[in-house]
Protein backbone atom coordinates (compact mmCIF):
# COMPACT_ATOMS: atom_id res chain seq x y z
CA UNK A 1 0.00 0.00 0.00
CA UNK A 2 1.58 3.63 -0.71
CA UNK A 3 2.08 5.90 2.37
CA UNK A 4 2.24 9.11 -0.11
CA UNK A 5 1.25 10.14 -3.14
CA UNK A 6 5.05 10.18 -4.25
CA UNK A 7 4.95 6.42 -4.01
CA UNK A 8 2.48 6.76 -6.61
CA UNK A 9 5.27 7.83 -9.44
CA UNK A 10 7.86 5.78 -7.90
CA UNK A 11 6.02 2.26 -8.57
CA UNK A 12 4.99 3.66 -12.01
CA UNK A 13 8.04 5.03 -12.92
CA UNK A 14 9.66 1.36 -11.62
CA UNK A 15 7.56 -0.65 -13.93
CA UNK A 16 6.99 1.15 -16.53
CA UNK A 17 10.19 3.66 -17.01
CA UNK A 18 9.53 4.09 -20.87
CA UNK A 19 5.83 4.77 -21.38
CA UNK A 20 4.20 7.66 -21.85
CA UNK A 21 2.95 9.32 -18.72
CA UNK A 22 1.94 12.81 -19.68
CA UNK A 23 1.65 14.68 -23.39
CA UNK A 24 0.30 18.44 -23.98
CA UNK A 25 1.25 18.11 -27.64
CA UNK A 26 3.90 20.10 -27.48
CA UNK A 27 6.38 17.78 -24.62
CA UNK A 28 5.76 14.66 -23.77
CA UNK A 29 7.49 13.22 -20.35
CA UNK A 30 7.37 9.27 -19.63
CA UNK A 31 7.10 7.73 -16.18
CA UNK A 32 10.95 7.94 -15.40
CA UNK A 33 11.45 11.14 -17.30
CA UNK A 34 8.20 12.86 -15.01
CA UNK A 35 10.04 10.97 -11.68
CA UNK A 36 12.99 12.68 -12.75
CA UNK A 37 12.12 16.24 -13.04
CA UNK A 38 9.81 15.94 -10.27
CA UNK A 39 13.07 14.84 -8.00
CA UNK A 40 14.97 17.93 -9.42
CA UNK A 41 12.91 20.53 -8.91
CA UNK A 42 11.72 19.09 -5.32
CA UNK A 43 15.54 19.00 -4.32
CA UNK A 44 15.93 22.61 -5.12
CA UNK A 45 12.95 23.42 -3.06
CA UNK A 46 14.24 21.76 -0.19
CA UNK A 47 18.00 23.02 -0.52
CA UNK A 48 15.54 26.66 -0.79
CA UNK A 49 12.94 26.34 1.69
CA UNK A 50 13.98 23.13 4.55
CA UNK A 51 10.35 23.61 5.08
CA UNK A 52 7.56 20.33 5.29
CA UNK A 53 4.25 20.76 5.08
CA UNK A 54 4.33 24.21 4.12
CA UNK A 55 1.86 25.99 1.06
CA UNK A 56 3.87 26.32 -2.44
CA UNK A 57 2.20 28.45 -4.80
CA UNK A 58 2.28 27.00 -8.18
CA UNK A 59 1.32 28.56 -11.53
CA UNK A 60 -1.40 26.54 -13.86
CA UNK A 61 -1.47 26.30 -17.71
CA UNK A 62 -2.63 23.03 -19.43
CA UNK A 63 1.00 21.54 -19.83
CA UNK A 64 3.23 18.78 -18.67
CA UNK A 65 5.10 21.19 -16.75
CA UNK A 66 2.29 21.79 -14.59
CA UNK A 67 2.29 18.40 -13.82
CA UNK A 68 5.88 18.20 -12.73
CA UNK A 69 5.77 21.05 -10.31
CA UNK A 70 2.78 19.69 -8.31
CA UNK A 71 4.47 16.61 -8.22
CA UNK A 72 8.16 18.30 -6.80
CA UNK A 73 6.26 20.16 -4.00
CA UNK A 74 4.96 16.50 -3.20
CA UNK A 75 8.52 15.10 -3.21
CA UNK A 76 9.65 17.99 -1.18
CA UNK A 77 7.18 17.39 1.48
CA UNK A 78 5.00 20.20 0.94
CA UNK A 79 1.67 21.03 -0.64
CA UNK A 80 0.48 22.44 -3.59
CA UNK A 81 -1.71 25.50 -4.29
CA UNK A 82 -2.66 25.98 -8.01
CA UNK A 83 -3.13 29.78 -9.49
CA UNK A 84 -4.79 29.83 -12.80
CA UNK A 85 -2.27 32.27 -15.19
CA UNK A 86 -5.27 33.71 -16.57
CA UNK A 87 -6.82 34.52 -12.88
CA UNK A 88 -7.31 38.30 -12.36
CA UNK A 89 -4.60 40.05 -10.25
CA UNK A 90 -7.19 41.17 -7.47
CA UNK A 91 -8.10 37.27 -6.82
CA UNK A 92 -4.49 36.47 -7.08
CA UNK A 93 -3.54 38.54 -4.46
CA UNK A 94 -6.34 37.76 -2.32
CA UNK A 95 -5.16 33.73 -2.27
CA UNK A 96 -1.78 34.53 -1.85
CA UNK A 97 -2.55 37.01 1.50
CA UNK A 98 -4.40 34.17 2.37
CA UNK A 99 -2.30 31.10 2.30
CA UNK A 100 1.41 32.98 2.64
CA UNK A 101 3.04 30.55 0.16
CA UNK A 102 6.68 29.93 1.18
CA UNK A 103 7.31 29.99 -2.15
CA UNK A 104 5.88 30.20 -5.70
CA UNK A 105 6.83 28.12 -8.40
CA UNK A 106 6.31 29.78 -12.32
CA UNK A 107 6.15 28.38 -15.61
CA UNK A 108 7.87 31.28 -17.33
CA UNK A 109 10.03 34.24 -15.51
CA UNK A 110 7.71 37.08 -16.57
CA UNK A 111 4.37 35.30 -14.77
CA UNK A 112 1.32 36.51 -12.97
CA UNK A 113 3.37 35.33 -9.89
CA UNK A 114 6.10 38.13 -10.70
CA UNK A 115 3.79 40.66 -9.90
CA UNK A 116 3.62 40.41 -6.10
CA UNK A 117 6.19 40.56 -3.37
CA UNK A 118 6.73 36.68 -2.74
CA UNK A 119 9.83 34.50 -3.27
CA UNK A 120 9.57 32.82 -7.07
CA UNK A 121 11.72 30.11 -8.54
CA UNK A 122 11.19 29.41 -12.54
CA UNK A 123 10.83 25.96 -13.79
CA UNK A 124 12.99 26.55 -16.74
CA UNK A 125 15.84 27.76 -14.30
CA UNK A 126 15.16 24.94 -12.17
CA UNK A 127 14.11 21.67 -14.01
CA UNK A 128 17.67 20.56 -14.46
CA UNK A 129 18.89 21.29 -10.74
CA UNK A 130 20.98 18.87 -9.31
CA UNK A 131 18.96 15.90 -7.43
CA UNK A 132 19.55 15.28 -4.00
CA UNK A 133 19.08 11.62 -3.67
CA UNK A 134 19.36 11.46 0.26
CA UNK A 135 17.68 14.90 1.01
CA UNK A 136 14.82 13.14 -0.99
CA UNK A 137 14.97 10.30 0.67
CA UNK A 138 15.17 11.52 4.32
CA UNK A 139 11.69 13.44 3.15
CA UNK A 140 10.14 11.22 1.92
CA UNK A 141 10.21 8.64 4.94
CA UNK A 142 8.75 11.88 7.17
CA UNK A 143 5.63 12.22 4.63
CA UNK A 144 2.91 10.37 6.14
CA UNK A 145 -0.61 10.26 4.35
CA UNK A 146 -2.63 12.33 6.94
CA UNK A 147 -0.18 15.47 5.28
CA UNK A 148 -1.96 18.27 3.24
CA UNK A 149 -1.19 17.31 -0.64
CA UNK A 150 -3.08 20.26 -2.07
CA UNK A 151 -5.02 22.76 -1.01
CA UNK A 152 -7.73 24.49 -4.07
CA UNK A 153 -9.71 27.49 -3.64
CA UNK A 154 -13.28 27.49 -4.44
CA UNK A 155 -15.78 30.60 -4.69
CA UNK A 156 -16.82 31.92 -1.48
CA UNK A 157 -20.25 34.33 -0.45
CA UNK A 158 -18.19 36.80 1.32
CA UNK A 159 -16.40 37.83 -1.93
CA UNK A 160 -13.12 35.73 -0.73
CA UNK A 161 -12.28 32.87 -2.04
CA UNK A 162 -11.75 29.53 0.17
CA UNK A 163 -9.17 27.18 0.50
CA UNK A 164 -10.09 23.73 0.88
CA UNK A 165 -7.34 21.42 2.39
CA UNK A 166 -6.73 17.70 1.24
CA UNK A 167 -4.53 15.43 2.43
CA UNK A 168 -2.48 12.24 0.55
CA UNK A 169 -4.83 9.70 2.01
CA UNK A 170 -8.13 10.91 0.84
CA UNK A 171 -6.54 11.55 -2.64
CA UNK A 172 -5.54 8.03 -2.46
CA UNK A 173 -8.19 6.47 -1.11
CA UNK A 174 -10.48 8.64 -4.22
CA UNK A 175 -8.29 6.81 -6.62
CA UNK A 176 -8.28 3.87 -5.51
CA UNK A 177 -12.53 3.85 -5.50
CA UNK A 178 -11.85 4.63 -9.04
CA UNK A 179 -9.44 1.98 -10.24
CA UNK A 180 -11.32 -0.50 -7.92
CA UNK A 181 -14.33 0.36 -9.20
CA UNK A 182 -14.64 1.07 -12.47
CA UNK A 183 -11.18 -1.57 -13.25
CA UNK A 184 -9.26 1.78 -14.70
CA UNK A 185 -5.48 0.23 -15.31
CA UNK A 186 -2.88 0.42 -17.48
CA UNK A 187 -4.06 -0.50 -20.55
CA UNK A 188 -6.18 3.15 -20.65
CA UNK A 189 -5.45 6.25 -21.73
CA UNK A 190 -6.79 9.18 -20.52
CA UNK A 191 -7.81 12.71 -21.97
CA UNK A 192 -7.66 15.22 -19.34
CA UNK A 193 -10.49 18.20 -19.78
CA UNK A 194 -11.00 20.23 -16.85
CA UNK A 195 -8.04 22.56 -15.75
CA UNK A 196 -5.73 21.24 -13.05
CA UNK A 197 -7.22 24.18 -10.90
CA UNK A 198 -10.22 22.73 -10.92
CA UNK A 199 -10.58 19.15 -8.31
CA UNK A 200 -12.01 17.57 -11.50
CA UNK A 201 -8.42 16.80 -13.04
CA UNK A 202 -7.58 14.89 -9.51
CA UNK A 203 -9.22 12.44 -11.19
CA UNK A 204 -6.77 12.04 -14.01
CA UNK A 205 -3.44 13.20 -12.45
CA UNK A 206 -3.94 10.02 -9.74
CA UNK A 207 -5.06 7.55 -12.14
CA UNK A 208 -2.62 8.16 -14.39
CA UNK A 209 0.09 7.99 -11.38
CA UNK A 210 -1.05 5.08 -9.49
CA UNK A 211 -2.28 2.73 -12.51
CA UNK A 212 0.54 3.61 -15.31
CA UNK A 213 -1.42 4.60 -18.07
CA UNK A 214 -1.23 7.83 -20.21
CA UNK A 215 -2.82 10.87 -20.13
CA UNK A 216 -3.39 13.95 -23.30
CA UNK A 217 -3.91 17.07 -22.03
CA UNK A 218 -6.03 18.51 -24.38
CA UNK A 219 -5.91 22.16 -26.29
CA UNK A 220 -9.01 24.73 -25.54
CA UNK A 221 -9.61 24.42 -29.02
CA UNK A 222 -10.56 21.21 -29.42
CA UNK A 223 -14.23 22.66 -27.65
CA UNK A 224 -14.51 25.34 -30.28
CA UNK A 225 -14.18 22.47 -32.78
CA UNK A 226 -15.37 19.55 -31.54
CA UNK A 227 -14.64 17.34 -35.16
CA UNK A 228 -10.70 18.18 -34.00
CA UNK A 229 -11.57 16.43 -30.70
CA UNK A 230 -13.70 13.54 -31.85
CA UNK A 231 -10.63 13.21 -34.14
CA UNK A 232 -7.84 13.44 -31.33
CA UNK A 233 -9.62 10.78 -29.13
CA UNK A 234 -9.61 8.07 -32.48
CA UNK A 235 -6.17 9.05 -33.14
CA UNK A 236 -4.81 8.57 -29.39
CA UNK A 237 -6.75 5.75 -28.53
CA UNK A 238 -8.51 7.68 -25.52
CA UNK A 239 -9.91 4.72 -23.50
CA UNK A 240 -11.68 7.04 -21.14
CA UNK A 241 -12.69 10.43 -20.18
CA UNK A 242 -13.37 11.42 -16.68
CA UNK A 243 -15.05 15.15 -17.11
CA UNK A 244 -17.08 18.05 -16.12
CA UNK A 245 -20.54 17.15 -17.38
CA UNK A 246 -20.57 20.49 -19.35
CA UNK A 247 -17.61 19.80 -20.94
CA UNK A 248 -18.94 16.53 -22.48
CA UNK A 249 -22.22 18.47 -23.40
CA UNK A 250 -20.22 20.80 -25.51
CA UNK A 251 -19.35 18.00 -27.59
CA UNK A 252 -22.10 15.98 -28.12
CA UNK A 253 -24.39 18.88 -28.04
CA UNK A 254 -22.23 20.31 -31.28
CA UNK A 255 -24.04 17.77 -33.45
CA UNK A 256 -20.42 15.72 -34.17
CA UNK A 257 -21.81 12.51 -33.41
CA UNK A 258 -23.51 12.55 -36.91
CA UNK A 259 -20.30 12.94 -38.43
CA UNK A 260 -17.76 11.05 -36.54
CA UNK A 261 -17.87 8.71 -33.68
CA UNK A 262 -15.47 7.92 -30.86
CA UNK A 263 -13.94 4.12 -31.32
CA UNK A 264 -11.72 3.86 -28.36
CA UNK A 265 -13.73 4.96 -25.68
CA UNK A 266 -15.42 2.39 -23.02
CA UNK A 267 -15.67 4.88 -19.97
CA UNK A 268 -17.29 7.93 -19.89
CA UNK A 269 -17.98 9.48 -16.44
CA UNK A 270 -19.92 12.29 -16.22
CA UNK A 271 -19.75 15.02 -12.71
CA UNK A 272 -19.81 18.47 -11.53
CA UNK A 273 -23.64 19.37 -12.80
CA UNK A 274 -26.92 17.48 -12.96
CA UNK A 275 -27.23 15.13 -16.03
CA UNK A 276 -29.88 14.91 -18.27
CA UNK A 277 -31.18 11.70 -19.91
CA UNK A 278 -30.73 13.97 -23.34
CA UNK A 279 -27.41 14.42 -22.85
CA UNK A 280 -26.71 11.23 -21.62
CA UNK A 281 -28.06 9.41 -24.32
CA UNK A 282 -26.17 10.98 -26.92
CA UNK A 283 -23.19 9.80 -25.51
CA UNK A 284 -24.70 6.19 -25.03
CA UNK A 285 -25.62 6.36 -29.08
CA UNK A 286 -22.44 7.34 -30.29
CA UNK A 287 -19.82 5.05 -27.82
CA UNK A 288 -19.22 1.65 -28.39
CA UNK A 289 -21.82 -1.02 -27.16
CA UNK A 290 -20.08 -2.48 -23.88
CA UNK A 291 -19.16 1.48 -22.96
CA UNK A 292 -19.64 2.35 -19.19
CA UNK A 293 -20.98 5.43 -18.32
CA UNK A 294 -21.14 6.65 -14.97
CA UNK A 295 -22.59 9.79 -13.13
CA UNK A 296 -20.31 11.14 -10.42
CA UNK A 297 -21.17 14.16 -7.47
CA UNK A 298 -19.25 15.92 -4.83
CA UNK A 299 -17.78 19.65 -4.07
CA UNK A 300 -14.17 20.07 -3.47
CA UNK A 301 -14.43 19.25 0.35
CA UNK A 302 -15.08 15.45 -0.42
CA UNK A 303 -12.25 14.91 -2.13
CA UNK A 304 -13.77 15.97 -5.97
CA UNK A 305 -16.93 12.70 -5.56
CA UNK A 306 -18.44 11.53 -2.86
CA UNK A 307 -20.96 9.53 -4.33
CA UNK A 308 -21.50 7.80 -8.01
CA UNK A 309 -24.26 6.01 -10.09
CA UNK A 310 -23.18 3.39 -12.82
CA UNK A 311 -25.89 3.91 -15.66
CA UNK A 312 -27.34 0.64 -16.59
CA UNK A 313 -31.23 1.09 -16.60
CA UNK A 314 -33.24 3.04 -19.45
CA UNK A 315 -33.50 6.37 -19.55
CA UNK A 316 -35.78 9.07 -21.45
CA UNK A 317 -34.29 12.33 -22.22
CA UNK A 318 -36.57 14.12 -19.82
CA UNK A 319 -34.98 11.87 -16.84
CA UNK A 320 -32.49 13.45 -14.72
CA UNK A 321 -30.15 10.54 -14.47
CA UNK A 322 -29.35 9.99 -10.12
CA UNK A 323 -26.13 10.39 -8.64
CA UNK A 324 -26.45 7.07 -6.73
CA UNK A 325 -25.06 6.10 -3.59
CA UNK A 326 -22.02 6.60 -1.44
CA UNK A 327 -18.32 6.00 -2.88
CA UNK A 328 -16.40 3.36 -0.49
CA UNK A 329 -15.25 5.13 2.40
CA UNK A 330 -18.32 7.37 2.72
CA UNK A 331 -21.21 7.91 3.89
CA UNK A 332 -24.05 10.28 2.35
CA UNK A 333 -26.54 10.90 4.54
CA UNK A 334 -29.80 13.70 3.58
CA UNK A 335 -30.86 15.50 6.16
CA UNK A 336 -33.86 17.92 6.67
CA UNK A 337 -33.63 21.40 8.91
CA UNK A 338 -33.78 19.48 12.08
CA UNK A 339 -30.77 17.43 11.23
CA UNK A 340 -32.41 14.22 10.89
CA UNK A 341 -33.00 11.72 7.84
CA UNK A 342 -35.63 12.44 5.63
CA UNK A 343 -38.66 10.48 5.21
CA UNK A 344 -40.11 9.05 1.86
CA UNK A 345 -40.01 11.42 -0.82
CA UNK A 346 -38.81 14.24 1.43
CA UNK A 347 -36.32 16.71 0.31
CA UNK A 348 -32.94 16.58 2.52
CA UNK A 349 -29.56 18.29 2.55
CA UNK A 350 -26.63 16.02 1.42
CA UNK A 351 -24.22 15.71 3.98
CA UNK A 352 -20.64 13.52 3.83
CA UNK A 353 -18.52 11.91 6.22
CA UNK A 354 -15.58 9.42 5.44
CA UNK A 355 -12.02 9.31 4.73
CA UNK A 356 -12.56 12.12 1.51
CA UNK A 357 -14.01 14.94 3.82
CA UNK A 358 -11.27 17.74 4.09
CA UNK A 359 -9.31 19.05 7.17
CA UNK A 360 -11.44 22.60 6.13
CA UNK A 361 -10.62 25.87 4.82
CA UNK A 362 -7.31 27.10 5.05
CA UNK A 363 -7.19 30.17 7.97
CA UNK A 364 -10.70 30.12 8.38
CA UNK A 365 -11.90 28.56 10.89
CA UNK A 366 -14.95 30.49 11.10
CA UNK A 367 -16.01 28.61 7.56
CA UNK A 368 -15.09 25.58 8.71
CA UNK A 369 -17.37 25.04 11.62
CA UNK A 370 -19.71 26.43 9.64
CA UNK A 371 -19.77 23.44 6.90
CA UNK A 372 -17.79 20.69 9.07
CA UNK A 373 -20.33 19.94 11.91
CA UNK A 374 -20.22 17.30 14.67
CA UNK A 375 -22.30 13.93 13.04
CA UNK A 376 -25.98 14.83 14.69
CA UNK A 377 -26.00 10.64 15.06
CA UNK A 378 -22.67 10.20 17.25
CA UNK A 379 -22.52 12.42 20.88
CA UNK A 380 -19.70 10.02 21.82
CA UNK A 381 -16.52 11.43 20.10
CA UNK A 382 -15.63 13.67 17.12
CA UNK A 383 -17.19 12.06 14.00
CA UNK A 384 -17.20 15.07 11.51
CA UNK A 385 -19.45 15.35 8.50
CA UNK A 386 -19.37 17.88 5.56
CA UNK A 387 -22.75 20.02 4.61
CA UNK A 388 -22.97 20.00 1.37
CA UNK A 389 -25.53 22.82 0.63
CA UNK A 390 -27.04 20.83 -2.16
CA UNK A 391 -30.33 19.15 -1.88
CA UNK A 392 -31.65 15.90 -3.19
CA UNK A 393 -34.06 13.16 -2.64
CA UNK A 394 -34.21 9.38 -2.88
CA UNK A 395 -36.21 8.09 -5.82
CA UNK A 396 -38.34 4.85 -5.91
CA UNK A 397 -34.69 2.59 -6.47
CA UNK A 398 -33.56 4.20 -3.12
CA UNK A 399 -30.47 6.30 -5.43
CA UNK A 400 -29.67 9.83 -4.54
CA UNK A 401 -31.32 12.52 -6.99
CA UNK A 402 -30.18 15.85 -6.91
CA UNK A 403 -32.28 18.87 -7.04
CA UNK A 404 -31.01 22.15 -6.59
CA UNK A 405 -28.85 24.55 -4.44
CA UNK A 406 -29.83 25.46 -1.01
CA UNK A 407 -28.60 28.93 -1.08
CA UNK A 408 -26.80 31.18 -3.35
CA UNK A 409 -24.50 28.47 -5.06
CA UNK A 410 -24.50 26.60 -8.62
CA UNK A 411 -22.98 24.76 -10.75
CA UNK A 412 -22.09 26.48 -14.00
CA UNK A 413 -19.52 25.12 -16.50
CA UNK A 414 -18.29 22.38 -14.13
CA UNK A 415 -17.66 25.25 -11.32
CA UNK A 416 -19.26 25.60 -8.03
CA UNK A 417 -19.70 29.29 -8.29
CA UNK A 418 -20.88 31.85 -4.96
CA UNK A 419 -23.51 34.04 -6.91
CA UNK A 420 -22.72 36.12 -3.76
CA UNK A 421 -19.08 36.68 -4.52
CA UNK A 422 -19.88 38.60 -8.07
CA UNK A 423 -22.65 40.81 -6.10
CA UNK A 424 -20.37 41.95 -3.62
CA UNK A 425 -17.92 42.90 -6.66
CA UNK A 426 -20.11 44.57 -8.86
CA UNK A 427 -21.15 46.86 -5.99
CA UNK A 428 -17.60 47.55 -5.14
CA UNK A 429 -17.70 49.71 -8.78
CA UNK A 430 -18.47 53.67 -8.29
CA UNK A 431 -21.86 54.13 -9.45
CA UNK A 432 -23.55 51.28 -8.73
CA UNK A 433 -25.54 50.67 -5.67
CA UNK A 434 -27.48 47.47 -5.87
CA UNK A 435 -26.68 44.57 -7.31
CA UNK A 436 -28.37 41.07 -7.36
CA UNK A 437 -26.68 38.23 -9.62
CA UNK A 438 -29.04 35.16 -9.84
CA UNK A 439 -29.01 31.75 -12.13
CA UNK A 440 -30.85 31.20 -15.18
CA UNK A 441 -30.91 27.11 -14.83
CA UNK A 442 -32.89 26.81 -18.30
CA UNK A 443 -30.42 28.25 -20.34
CA UNK A 444 -27.08 28.00 -18.04
CA UNK A 445 -26.73 31.68 -17.69
CA UNK A 446 -25.53 34.07 -15.01
CA UNK A 447 -27.64 36.81 -14.83
CA UNK A 448 -26.32 40.30 -13.19
CA UNK A 449 -29.17 42.82 -12.52
CA UNK A 450 -27.64 46.29 -11.13
CA UNK A 451 -29.06 49.50 -10.46
CA UNK A 452 -26.25 52.41 -12.29
CA UNK A 453 -26.12 54.67 -14.50
CA UNK A 454 -22.87 53.16 -16.07
CA UNK A 455 -23.23 51.00 -19.51
CA UNK A 456 -23.02 47.42 -19.82
CA UNK A 457 -19.69 47.48 -20.95
CA UNK A 458 -18.36 49.19 -17.85
CA UNK A 459 -19.49 47.07 -15.59
CA UNK A 460 -18.62 44.07 -18.01
CA UNK A 461 -15.45 44.99 -18.27
CA UNK A 462 -14.69 45.75 -14.30
CA UNK A 463 -15.67 42.41 -13.67
CA UNK A 464 -13.46 40.93 -16.60
CA UNK A 465 -10.70 42.37 -14.06
CA UNK A 466 -12.15 41.25 -11.15
CA UNK A 467 -13.21 37.22 -11.70
CA UNK A 468 -12.11 34.23 -13.93
CA UNK A 469 -13.40 33.78 -16.74
CA UNK A 470 -15.88 30.91 -15.73
CA UNK A 471 -17.69 33.27 -13.34
CA UNK A 472 -18.39 36.22 -15.49
CA UNK A 473 -21.94 37.14 -15.97
CA UNK A 474 -23.35 36.30 -19.26
CA UNK A 475 -26.09 38.91 -19.33
CA UNK A 476 -26.42 41.99 -17.62
CA UNK A 477 -29.75 44.10 -16.98
CA UNK A 478 -29.09 47.91 -16.01
CA UNK A 479 -32.28 49.41 -14.71
CA UNK A 480 -32.58 53.30 -12.82
CA UNK A 481 -34.20 51.18 -9.80
CA UNK A 482 -34.62 47.76 -9.04
CA UNK A 483 -38.24 46.17 -8.42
Amino acid sequence: MALNLTQYLEKSAEKFSDKLAISDEKTELTFSELRKQAMAIASYIIELTSSQNKPIAVEVDRCTQTIGMFLAVLYSGNFYVPIDNKMPEDRVKLILEDIKPVLCLSLKEKSILANFNVKTACYENIKNNDINEKALKITNEQIIDMDCCYTMYTSGSTGAPKGVIISHRMVMDFADFLSNTFGINENDVVANQAPFYFDCSVKCIYQMLRNGCTMYIMRPMYFMFPMKAIEFFNEKKITTLLWATSGLNILSSSGVFEKIKPNTINKVFFSGEALYGKDYLLWKEACQENAMFVNLYGPTEVTVDCTYYIIEREFKKEDVIPIGKACPNMNVYLLNEENKLVQKDEIGEICARGTGISYGYYNNLQKTEEAFIQNPFNSNYRDIIYKTGDLAKYNEYGEIVYISRKDNQVKHMGSRIELGEIESLAVTLDNIDEAIVFYDNDNKKIILVCKTNLDKSNVFDYLKEKLPKYMLPNEIFIFDKLP
